[in-house]
């Protein structure tokens, strides 16, 4: 809703140095591939994805864009296109500001659908940041026995709302590495490319799919493809071109890259940003290039990494300095702070009395969790509680009640009990039950509150409660250290091959895996736009020695990789040659597209290591479907199939039954052991007889 140019700012205080030069470019002109992409008016951008349905008696929303660059053309508006409730009377009102300013208020009685179009001018054209702000004020009918509160007093801004902003980017001004990720973070009809070399080096195939997958994950989907230089004959949208010096061999790309391949110098990764043009035509290239691919896939968290991304600057960027760095881990793992999901300090009172729901990926395995706690802090209004002399009113006013609603569960918090502190802070600790997290990696939140406002409709007060939530308000996990056996099923996935402080490598098969397979892969294993330490390397390059250092995946079948077939005996899925026994697993082997099965890492019990492949006659190795698939299901199963387009199929009914039988031998060895203690206890109770019977017997004789 709030990303009208889909602009994502971030602050971060850590800081570190980087040796940087800076130099200027002249924009190149392309001969050998076609630009589409005309620097033009700009797009339509929608104000809300969804229809967002405002609640009166009042209620008011923001919405916020940015502007880079000069407007040239006149048609710049915005639109809200709105429904509202038929039984609201005057003064009911729709009221839009820009930037603080109101521009227009428009009435809503005897309306039941409106156009609301808003020309933009003047300041609200300028360069930086800018906000609109609607107000919807409603007044049910008199005669109409509802609280001004109640569902019955709406109006709904619908997903057509739009904003229309004429800017361009006139190529003669500098582009610069600030505008890194903005200008390549892709649209619907506007696709960015991450062009690779035709033969790139494993270093180089790695690096652009980290960068691809970072840039996909502030995108619209389906908006980043990452291609080889001989695969591009158009170009629709800002490129990235990211390589060796001397791994570039088409003609257009060493055109684009003429003036910068000199530039570039040894042991230093080399960003720049050039201008490319045809005729009436434009687009930016992101230059990402070093005279070894291993320098780029060292340094490639320059680039995927917010706290230094921030930091880019200038035209061109020559980075020596970059292994001294320390990149941190951004993800905290034992506490999410609300802002984090995007919630802001927020005032819950009488016109508000509930947030939007907000989404996050959970960071850590779910499975791993054993103790989840919110610490939620707020302040609240002087009258919350209702004082001793206020019994006129004690028909009219509840007791103030607040529930935190995670993955749809409410957890009440009594306010009325909570004490301040010195500061006037309420805190409270609220245990929230692990089982709320069910079968999903995403935790959703949300704040309700009641008590804050009169129902009744036939009485009137100034008496005004409020809530007020601190957005560093978190939830704080404890992990379990040992979580056993079953974290080498699928209902872990992606974890532990996510886990950050985890090696992770992916076996190629020497066959090219395509890149659709690579780049469904790396986003499936992102956890809040991080993913976890990846090595990639080719099934010929690979030793036994990387394979023991962490969790590992391959991807091809086992005759594309000889590591596989030497301990192919200790595969859980079993082989007649080259070919996988499904069938033993359950699965009509015929029907199977693609296959893969997670188990113990064969070289080092310690980790994990899964396998993906195909069966049909297919270039794909693995689909997005089934990556989705195995990334949401809660199955307890180490076998999972693709049949067709949307079915899939797990051996989780032979996991149960495996475990059942191990359970059945359990009970078999406890009982026989019960029945051995019985009778040692027998046995020494007949020596004790014994003993005792014949020591009585010496006394008497």
């Amino acid at each position: 809703m709030r990303k009208i140019l889909l602009l994502l700012i971030f602050f971060f205080t850590i800081m570190f140095s980087l040796d940087m030069v800076v130099y200027a470019k002249e924009p190149v002109e392309l001969e050998k591939v076609t630009i589409e992409h005309t620097t033009g008016p700009g797009e339509k951008q929608p104000l809300v994805n969804e229809s967002l349905k405002l609640v009166g008696p009042t209620a008011e929303t923001s919405f916020y864009y940015e502007i880079f660059s000069e407007i040239e053309g006149d048609d710049n508006y915005v639109q809200f296109d709105i429904t509202n409730s038929e039984i609201l009377m005057e003064p009911s009102s729709f009221t839009v500001q820009v930037d603080g300013e109101p521009v227009r208020s428009i009435s809503l009685e005897g309306e039941t659908s409106q156009e609301v179009k808003i020309l933009l001018e003047g300041s609200a054209l300028e360069e930086g940041s800018h906000s609109i702000t609607v107000e919807y004020s409603g007044i049910i009918m008199d005669g109409v026995c509802v609280s001004q509160h109640s569902s019955s007093n709406w109006l709904t801004i619908q997903a057509s709302s739009h904003l229309n902003i004429e800017a361009n980017m006139n190529m003669e001004e500098t582009v610069t590495l600030d505008d890194y990720p903005r200008l390549y973070m892709g649209t619907e009809s506007s696709e960015v490319q991450v062009i690779m070399p035709n033969d790139p080096s494993i270093e180089t195939k790695q690096a652009a799919h980290m960068l691809a997958n970072y840039l996909s994950n502030q995108s619209e989907e389906n908006s980043i493809s990452v291609v080889f230089e001989n695969e591009v004959d158009k170009i629709n949208g800002n490129v990235v071109l990211i390589g060796g010096t001397n791994e570039y061999e088409s003609e257009w790309t060493k055109q684009a890259l003429n003036s910068e391949l000199s530039s570039v110098e040894e042991d230093s990764l080399y960003l720049s940003q050039v201008p490319l043009q045809q005729q009436n035509s434009s687009v930016s290239a992101l230059v990402v290039l070093a005279e070894q691919p291993e320098t780029i896939v060292s340094n490639i968290d320059i680039l995927i990494t917010d706290h230094a991304v921030e930091q880019l600057s200038g035209e061109t960027v020559q980075i020596s300095s970059a292994d001294d760095m320390h990149v941190p881990n951004q993800r905290n793992t034992n506490k999410i702070e609300l802002s984090d999901f995007g919630l802001q300090d927020v005032l819950l009172d009488s016109a508000n009395t509930s947030t939007q729901t907000y989404y996050y990926d959970l960071p850590v395995d779910k499975y791993n969790i054993n103790n989840m706690t919110l610490e939620l802090s707020m302040k609240q209004s002087e009258n919350i509680n209702l004082p001793d002399d206020s019994e006129d009113l004690n028909h009219l006013l509840e007791s103030t009640k607040l529930d935190v609603v995670i993955n749809g569960v409410p957890h009440a918090v009594t306010v009325d009990s909570l004490e301040e502190d010195s500061d006037g802070v309420l805190t409270a600790n609220i245990p929230i039950d692990t089982k709320v997290l069910q079968n999903n990696q995403m935790l959703t939140f949300q704040l309700e509150s009641s008590g804050l406002r009169i129902e009744n409709p036939c009485v009137s007060t100034d008496y005004e409660k409020w809530l007020y939530i601190f957005s560093n308000s978190k939830l704080i996990f404890t992990f379990d250290s040992d979580i056993g056996e079953s974290q080498i099923l699928f209902n872990r996935f992606p974890f532990p091959f996510a886990n950050q402080d985890e090696a992770l490598i992916i076996v190629l098969s020497d066959e090219n895996v395509p890149n659709e397979d690579l780049q469904q892969l790396f986003h499936n294993l992102s956890i809040d736009n991080q993913i976890p330490d990846i090595q990639l390397v080719s099934s010929s390059e690979v030793n036994e020695e990387q394979l023991g250092a962490g969790n590992v995946i391959f991807i091809g079948s086992l005759e594309e990789h000889k590591q596989l077939q030497e301990v192919s005996d200790n595969l859980i899925v079993q082989y007649d040659g080259n070919t996988p026994q499904l069938d033993a697993h359950g699965f009509l082997q015929s029907k199977v597209n693609y296959y893969s099965f997670v188990q113990e890492n064969v070289w080092n019990d310690d980790y994990n290591m899964v396998v993906f492949d195909g069966l049909q006659v297919s270039d794909h190795y693995v689909s997005a479907e089934l990556l989705s698939y195995l990334r949401n299901t809660d199955n307890q199963a180490s076998v999972a199939v693709q049949s067709g387009t949307n079915k899939f199929f797990t051996n989780q009914l032979e996991e149960e039954q495996e475990e059942l039988e191990a359970s059945d031998k359990n009970d078999e060895r406890s009982q026989s052991m019960i029945g051995w203690i019985i009778g040692y206890i027998v046995l020494i109770i007949v020596i004790a007889t014994l003993i005792y019977y014949f020591i009585k017997r010496g006394k008497t004789e």
